[in-house]
């Protein structure tokens, strides 16, 4: 069964690039002893590496979010080519097959995006 569910609105505190994401994959892996990626998918997001499918998609927009290699830990790493710039709103998404998040994990995830510069937020969706 897949399991798909809008969650939070998070603000960029600075300017996101390739290689926070690949930060962010690290973190969450010392954090939750699992392997992640940047997804290959149009609107970003990020997924754990091993079965059972489970991602947070967060919406860059297409027009942002670039082209995702096979090797993309090592493409990434140290990049500073900009994803995201500061004090712009994404919505995110979690997504599943077969098994849901848990509070403690969702924890975990808020965060290391924090860590990034990616924090909670009410503020209205400026165009990115």
């Amino acid at each position: 069964m897949m399991y798909v569910k809008s969650y939070k609105q998070l603000l960029s505190t600075k300017n996101i690039t390739k290689g926070d994401l690949i930060l962010l994959c690290e973190y969450l892996e010392e954090e939750l002893k699992q392997e992640f990626e940047p997804e290959a998918i149009t609107e970003g997001g990020i997924v754990y590496k091993n079965p059972p499918y489970k991602a947070m998609r967060i919406y860059f927009g297409w027009e942002n979010y670039p082209w995702v290699p096979e090797n993309v830990s090592a493409a990434w790493k140290n990049s500073e080519d900009i994803i995201l710039p500061t004090d712009r709103v994404v919505i995110t998404v979690l997504k599943s097959k077969d098994t849901k998040w848990s509070k403690k994990e969702l924890e975990v995830w808020l965060k290391c995006l924090k860590k990034i510069g990616l924090v909670v937020t009410r503020k209205k969706r400026k165009l990115i």
